[in-house]
This record gives C-alpha cells, structure tokens and sequence, in this order.
C-alpha cells in the first residue's frame, strides 16, 4: 500500500478562504451523514397548548422544547404558517416518521401555506442606505427616505439612531416590501461606516453581452482583441475564458463579462461560450447588454422613464417588457435589464425582470468552483464561490468550526441546496464560499438559495455532475502556479513548488484541489478529514506537459474539510521541464481547468 503523506497543511489553505487557524486537525471517527438539516413547509399540528410540544410540518414529526428559538419576524407560528425548522440532530430529514429536535423555528409567513418548496423567499427585506429624508421627529412614526425608497416607522420599529440623525448618514433597514413598494420598517439602524453604503447598495457587477464571434486572434491563448457581434472585446492573460459548452471558434455563441470603455470596446474579465441558441435570431439576445443589479431610483409616475441600475442609467420605454413574477420592481430591488448599449452610456432597455424584491439576489452565473472561478455544473464535496448582490455580512468573516465540523450558519448566513445547509468557509457582502452537500449525489440539478438573516435571496437551479475537478492556484484566480507541494530533500519537508523550487522528475508531489465527487467510504458535510481518510471514487488521472504521471493517491486531505482533495502523484521521468508546466488532472470524464503549471526540473 502507497503511504499517504500527511502534510498537516491547514494554514496553506487560509488564504482561499478554505481553512481557518483555529480548527481542531484531527476528528477522527464517523459522524452523521450530513450536518443538521432543514424543513420548509406549512404547519399542520401544533400542540393543543401553546408551542411547546411536537409539531407536524410538512408531513415531519418536530418537537419544539423551551430552548428552541422560534422567530415570528414574517407572522406568528400557527397552522398554515409557512415556516423552516433548524433540527440539532440530523435524525429526520427525510424520513417523516421519526421524531426530531428543533433547534430554530423561522415563521417564513404569518398565513396562507408555503408557495414553493423546498425553499422559499418572502417579503422581507434589509438594505443600506444613505438617508435622504427624515420625518418631523425621528423618534415618531413617520416616513424616510433611505436608499431613494420610502421607509415607514411606527410604534413598533425598533430605532438605533441615537441622539442625532443627519441627511446623508448611512442607515441599514430593515422590514417588510408593501403592494406599494414602500418598506413597513421594523428596525432602522444608523451605520458609521459611510463605506457601508457604498459597498451595499450602489455597487453592481460589471456588465455582460451576449453575440457572436466574428473575429479572433492568432495567439495560442486567444489574447488580443476579438470582434462579437461587431464590438470590439479585449482579451488579455488574465480574462478567463470558459468553455464548459464546447470551444470558442469563429461563429461561436459568446457572453462577455468586462468593463465598458470610452470607445465602447469591451474590456474582458470573462468569457463563456453560449449555446447557439441563445444568440439565435428567434431568441433575440445577440449584440444585447444584461445588466444585474440593485434598483437605485425608479421614474417618478410609473415605469417610463430613466433608472439608476447600480451605478447605470437604464431608460425604459412603452416597447420595453416588464416582468415582475419574481417580485415587485421598485428601489431596492434585484433587477436584471437587457437591451443595447447606446453611444451616451445608457442602456436601452428591452426587458427589465425582477430577480429577487428582497435586496438579496444570486447573480444568475454567480456559482463558480472556488478553485478554478469556471461555472457550470456542481459536484457533491465541490467547494464553490456565491456572487450575487446583498448576500452577506458588510464585514467578511472566515470559517467557524464547532468541534470537528465547519458550521453551516456564519455570521447568520445560510446557503441551502435542495434545503438542505452547506458548510460555510467565507461570508462577506458579494461573495460566500461553500462545500457543497454530498446528498446532491445522484441528482441532476439542485435548487440553492441563500439567507442572510432573515432574508431570502433568489432561488438558482444549477446542474450537478458526478465530479467537477479543479486544481487551487497560489494566484487565487484558478490560473498559474497550482497548490502543489513537493519534498526538499535537503530540508527533509514538504515545501511548496514554485519557480524557485522546482520538483525534480520521478519525485513525488501533492496536488490540492475539489470536485473530485464521491468517495469509497460516506462523507460528513462540514466535516474535518481525519485519521480514517477517503478515497476518490472515480478513476484519477494527472498529466504534466501531454504526460501521465503515477497517481499513489487521491483522496481526502489530512486535516482539512471534507470536498477539498489531495492527489499524491509521481512526476514522470520524460515530461517537459520548466518553470510553468501545464498539470491537467482528470477524475472521471471531466478536467480540471486549463492554465494551471507546476515548476519541474
């Protein structure tokens, strides 16, 4: 049997957000088959006295003790309210028969059932702002303006104010979106960090364009400017092209994700290819803009007229379709805007579609590996990276583990896939690193949602694939040299290969990467890998240069969370050598992304 090298590497992985000081190396042992996890569903028994006692939810047998916490924020639990159950014990997911703890009841809404399920979002809501009206005497009900949005206080709004509030002070709100659009706030809450504001509701993504390859140059790694849809696109080294959909050649269907210039050539940070129906004349989308982003100010009157999208001027016309089925469009909404760009900067808008009313909103490509930064399908384990609008805390915070587990609750954020709680490794206000669940096995695509606090974010329904390999890079951008180390012999250690560094040929050398799916023996969510390691299901093969290399494992890593891998390989003795060898490792049917080098001499 190979032996398994046992690097002890927990603070090599902090800067991906991946591991944190602090954290137990060794669980040991087995644990649950999943961390605890949730019901959503309408309340069909309580207890015949007040709310302590065993509940029936969504067919679920649920019992409620003293120490459970029960937020009534949406409405009070009753039958028929729409509610989420937080258990202690991951003893009845699944199995309604079986009698469960409840650590957190959420009332997700007062009456009237569940509308979706598994997840569900509502109409509560929490943003920044910068106040621009204040009512006659603060402490009184009365109506501000916070964030360009009317605000209504009342007797039972709770103010964090002090003894002073001035125009222009940033405020974070907090309450429930009216048929008006208006907020009913039930708490208002000055924030002396103006940047607050400034990182919350003002900033949006970069924009994207969809249309067609006309022209591209003849460099090997495409750098250079390509013509779309007869728009100029500047590629440079570090502009990640992604071509999960097939290769991009002349005639492909692109996105484009970059910053707009002067000359109204694209500046490219991204690049996907399409499938050729979406830039199909029937679909109508080639040469147009999309536009993700938080409404700022809307048209006095009605819809007609100027936005503010982010920090960009959006113009709606009488032709321009509105689409509103994911929530009311109003100030503080999550919006997406298509349409073409005209020469002043202004988006002419052909469509303009609510993606979430609540403030809180994944970007519709905005789950990527956290390795590679590559979009496309999820794998059971992967660690993965969220983007979207409002989804996290304005302060970023880094994993917490509990025991021998990385929590699925940071800061009072949640990531759900399929309802049930993803470990978490990184909160902060437009990015949230995840694992996800292994229960996603076997499944062709799972729902996922995020809630920050008590608000929900939109829902994204994402594939899922047996694995989805990718290598981390020192670079943190999914390019360049890889997480890799090799072993000094002259200082007997591992230490980590660069250009400087280089490991020899016929040397051993570990590679750290995620996606690598399902394992010879069940992995915990959230759980430390420990003594008792896991094997790759999947066969794994690593190349360096075209190579093959001897793969003597592949598997869990020592001491880090279970979904991040380590491959421990052989450097074949007739690869190329340099300070930047391409290192590919394959598991399964699919590759780890291209781009990524190892240092051999």
């Amino acid at each position: 049997m190979s032996r398994i090298l046992r690097t002890g590497l927990w603070c090599f992985l902090v800067s991906f957000g991946l591991a944190g000081t602090g954290a137990a190396e060794d669980g040991g042992g087995k644990g649950p088959n999943s961390s605890p996890p949730t019901i959503t569903g309408a309340v069909e028994k309580l207890p015949s006295s007040g709310l302590v006692g065993v509940w029936i939810v969504a067919g679920h047998s649920v019992t409620v003790t003293t120490t459970t916490k029960i937020v009534q924020t949406n409405g009070p639990a009753a039958l028929g309210s729409c509610v989420q159950v937080f258990a202690t014990a991951p003893v009845y997911y699944g199995n309604p028969t079986t009698d469960g703890s409840a650590g957190e009841v959420d009332v997700i809404s007062g009456a009237g059932g569940c509308t979706t399920a598994p997840v569900n979002q509502h109409a509560e809501i929490e943003f920044f702002g910068a106040i621009t009206r204040i009512p006659a005497s603060p402490a009184l009900p009365g109506d501000w303006t916070i964030a360009s949005r009317l605000v209504h206080s009342s007797a039972a709004t709770r103010l964090d104010i002090g003894s002073s509030v001035v125009i222009g002070a940033c405020a974070e709100v907090k309450g429930n979106v009216q048929s008006d659009g208006s907020i009913q706030a039930s708490r208002i809450k000055l924030d002396s960090d103006k940047s607050t504001c400034a990182a919350g509701v003002a900033n949006s993504p970069s924009m994207r364009f969809i249309g067609t390859v006309g022209t591209l140059p003849s460099s090997l790694n495409l750098s250079g400017t390509w013509t779309v849809s007869g728009r100029s696109v500047v590629v440079s080294a570090s502009t990640e092209i992604e071509r999960e959909r097939g290769a991009i050649t002349t005639g492909s269907c692109v996105s484009v994700r970059g910053a707009v210039q002067a000359d109204s050539s694209i500046l490219a940070s991204n690049i996907e290819a399409e499938n050729a129906s979406d830039c199909s004349s029937a679909a109508g989308t080639a040469g147009t803009f999309d536009l993700e982003g938080i409404v700022i100010t809307a048209p006095a009157g009605g819809n007609i007229g100027d936005w503010t999208i982010g920090k960009r001027t959006v113009r709606v016309g009488t032709s321009t379709a509105i689409e509103t089925s994911h929530g009311a469009i109003a100030p503080g909404s999550c919006v997406e805007a298509r349409g073409t760009l005209g020469s002043d900067g202004i988006l002419l808008a052909t469509l303009l579609e609510s993606t979430s009313s609540s403030g809180t909103c994944l970007l519709h490509d905005g789950i990527v590996s956290a390795a590679s930064f590559t979009g496309g399908a999820v794998a059971p384990g992967q660690v993965i990276s969220i983007f979207g609008l409002n989804i996290g805390t304005a302060a970023s915070h880094e994993l917490e583990v509990d025991g021998d587990h990385v929590t699925s609750n940071l800061s009072n954020v949640r990531v759900f896939f399929d309802g049930i709680a993803a470990a978490l490794l990184l909160v902060s206000p437009g990015q949230v690193n995840a694992v996800v669940p292994f229960g996603v096995a076997g499944k062709t695509s799972t729902q996922v949602q995020v809630q920050n606090n008590d608000v929900w974010s939109n829902v994204m329904t994402v594939p899922v694939s047996a694995t989805a390999p990718a290598v981390f890079t020192l670079t943190q951008n999914g390019k360049g040299q890889g997480a890799v180390l090799n072993f000094d012999s002259d200082r007997q250690q591992f230490v980590v290969n660069a250009s400087s560094n280089a490991a020899k040929k016929g040397s051993l050398i570990v590679i750290y990467l995620t996606g690598t799916g399902a394992s010879d023996i069940p992995q915990t969510d959230g759980k430390l890998s420990g003594a008792q390691l896991a094997r790759v299901l999947q066969q794994v093969k690593v190349s360096f240069g075209g190579k093959d290399g001897q793969v003597m494992y592949a598997g869990s890593a020592p001491s880090l969370v279970a979904g991040v891998s380590q491959i421990n390989v052989r450097i074949p003795d007739d690869c190329p050598d340099g300070a930047a060898v391409p290192v590919v490792v394959t598991v399964g049917d699919r590759h780890s992304q291209d781009g990524v080098t190892v240092a051999i001499r």
